[in-house]
């Protein structure tokens, strides 16, 4: 009896194991500049419509987040402004099964 009990646990164990979500460390570096390469101060980075911080006064933002294996990350950078319209930047990327990802993007 003692037995089946010990092979119960390890058999739950190893399934709750195999069942969980890997997660990949996604990690993103942002030029944002407008159409004169002049660089966005305070644009907004986001992904998967979360807020993962701004840029600074170079335009340069970095930043990681976990998101789970196999996933579509869609970043967007969006720049507000009550003088110049800024159109806001997509992309989208697969986070792969790498211990870490890192994309670069020139917006």
């Amino acid at each position: 009896m003692d037995v089946k009990k010990l092979v119960f646990a390890v058999s739950v164990t190893l399934f709750v194991t195999f069942c969980e979500k890997q997660q990949t460390t996604l990690k993103i570096n942002v030029v944002a500049k407008n159409n004169q390469s002049i660089p966005l101060k305070d644009a907004q980075v986001n992904v998967n419509n979360k807020e993962l911080g701004i840029t600074s006064a170079d335009g340069k933002f970095s930043g990681e987040i976990a998101l789970p294996t196999h996933s579509r990350a869609e970043i967007e950078i969006v720049k507000e402004s009550a003088r110049f319209y800024y159109a806001p930047y997509y992309d989208s990327v697969e986070v792969g099964e790498d211990n870490e990802k890192t994309v670069d993007i020139d917006a």
